[in-house]
């Protein structure tokens, strides 16, 4: 049994609820004085778990890089791509991921146009320079020039095209050299990187991991792995036993020394258990597995618009709900109208066939070959 796309819209729909947490509730600041109530649990304690929930970064760049390498791994024997390849590689990934950013990107603009003109002084305080930043912002490059954006959480979107990037050169490097270089090289790099104030190299370890993941069929052979042949018993233990590393990475996340010198390795650690755990329990809870799909599939654009409703659009209107769990369950149908809505519009444009035209231009234009000597993906 493989690690479906399913599997992966499933563990996404987990995380898009672990963002909206996590933004919302993570610090008494976020919740812009509202008495937030977590009942029936204490506001501290609700706090603290939502603090925890910033694993859903690390949870989305996992999956997207152990689809990237399952794809590789599928189109070339040992990863062995030439330069040509690999720009290919590069210039296709890199429209799909930012076509899937420009209509909400552009939704959220013409909105903010309306509802908070003002929002736009956080690019700049000209024309020209909140023109620039925009177009910069678009293209995903906000990150590696320190221009301004919109909102925060849009700093992802450069992470996902550093990723885009490099990952040919890693699998070359894990080819040569295997899964210990790139782990050695993962753990020191985002230490020595830190102090930069950058979110993008914070969650970096999650990369060689996700590749090793894939090439090894480490989630499969997890979740096939039987210990006594019984399938409850095997399935129980796999699930306690998950469960228990969890709650000790989460311990130790917790104490001096975890949070000073080990807090991204941990928050690393913490998503792929959950990720392990969520594989192993979701196939038993069909009605679960099933609104998490559906979440999963909506959770690019419901990830770029609900920091407009928590914060641009209507501040204050959404924590008027005062408990956290309405809150939360208004964010999600919110976001989830609009990602409807912004479906429509797609396919009113007829947006995956001009996307698609954008690929093979743009793969044409920069290889000089015919589209498709590479990996494709629809």
């Amino acid at each position: 049994m493989s690690f479906s796309k399913k599997d992966t819209s499933a563990i996404k729909g987990i995380a898009i609820l672990f963002m909206f947490a996590y933004h919302c509730f993570s610090t008494y600041d976020r919740m812009q004085g509202v008495d937030v109530s977590f009942y029936p649990f204490p506001s501290e304690f609700g706090v603290y778990l939502s603090s925890q929930l910033n694993i859903c970064v690390p949870i989305f760049l996992f999956l997207s890089v152990y689809g990237m390498t399952i794809s590789a791994k599928k189109k070339y024997t040992g990863y062995h791509m030439e330069a040509r390849q690999c720009t290919e590689f590069v210039c296709d990934r890199y429209v799909k991921l930012m076509s899937s950013f420009w209509v909400p990107f552009l939704f959220c603009e013409i909105v903010s146009l309306f509802l908070n003109p003002s929002s736009f002084s956080s690019y700049g305080s000209t024309v020209g320079k909140v023109a620039a930043s925009m177009a910069v912002e678009a293209l995903g490059f906000s990150e590696f020039f320190g221009t301004p954006k919109h909102i925060g959480t849009w700093w992802y979107i450069s992470l996902a095209v550093l990723v885009i990037v490099v990952l040919p050169l890693l699998w070359v490097l894990y080819r040569r050299y295997g899964s210990v270089l790139l782990f050695g090289l993962f753990l020191f790099l985002p230490p020595m990187l830190l102090d930069t104030g950058k979110n993008m190299f914070r969650f970096l370890l999650c990369i060689p991991l996700a590749i090793f993941c894939a090439d090894q069929g480490l989630l499969e052979r997890y979740k096939n792995w039987s210990w006594c042949g019984r399938p409850l018993l095997d399935g129980s233990l796999k699930v306690i036993w998950t469960f228990i590393f969890l709650i000790f990475a989460m311990y130790i996340r917790k104490t001096d020394w975890g949070s000073k010198y080990m807090e991204y390795p941990l928050v690393t650690v913490v998503a792929f258990l959950v990720i392990l755990l969520a594989y192993a329990v979701l196939d038993h809870m069909a009605p679960v597995r099933n609104v998490l799909i559906y979440l999963g599939k909506h959770s690019g654009d419901m990830f770029f618009i609900h920091t407009f409703f928590r914060g641009i659009w209507f501040e204050g209107w959404l924590y008027s709900f005062r408990h956290a769990l309405l809150i939360e369950l208004v964010l999600v149908i919110v976001t989830l109208l609009c990602s409807h809505f912004l479906d429509l519009v797609r396919k009113l444009i007829h947006y995956s066939e001009l996307i698609q035209w954008m690929r093979t231009f743009v793969v044409r234009i920069v290889t000089g070959l015919e589209f498709g000597s590479g990996i494709k993906e629809k």
